[in-house]
């Protein structure tokens, strides 16, 4: 699935088919993931609409955090270790290998974001406020040059 798919209605859903519920020894890490999910989902949105500086490195740090959210559910929940005498074996495995898919696509994501930042940076003398004070378009033609020629 790709991880632009992701949102916590989906995450709900797949948790809920694995058999995995909330209980009040997991209730904090299964929480935090759908707290972190919608956090990057809105800074995404957030940063599509405005194209500020600002907003790129807040969607940045969502997506470490979202990162981060997924490796403490995956520990807590045991999915690296899914007994198939298990009766939702496969579902786990499903949930499981669903993770690991967005969490390679985050990494691919945070490491583009953090060479685009980087070149973005550079770009813009070092001055984040002079690029956020350019207009919407010419923001945008920046970024999307600057990720086209990092493959993103």
């Amino acid at each position: 699935m790709n991880l632009d798919d992701l949102d916590k209605k989906l995450w709900k859903k797949l948790k809920s088919n694995a058999g995995i519920k909330s209980s009040g020894f997991f209730k904090k890490a299964d929480a935090s993931v759908g707290k972190y999910i919608s956090a990057a989902v809105k800074a995404r949105d957030k940063f599509a609409d405005t194209y500020l500086a600002e907003d790129l490195l807040k969607y940045q740090d969502a997506l470490k955090k979202l990162d981060e959210a997924f490796d403490k559910f995956v520990t807590t929940k045991h999915l690296d270790d899914i007994d198939d005498g298990d009766l939702k074996a496969n579902e786990k495995k499903e949930l499981a290998s669903e993770i690991e898919s967005w969490r390679e696509q985050i990494d691919k994501l945070i490491k583009g974001l953090d060479s685009g930042v980087k070149t973005l940076y550079k770009g813009v003398g070092g001055d984040w406020g002079k690029f956020d004070q350019a207009e919407k378009g010419k923001r945008k033609v920046v970024m999307d040059k600057t990720f086209d020629q990092l493959g993103f």
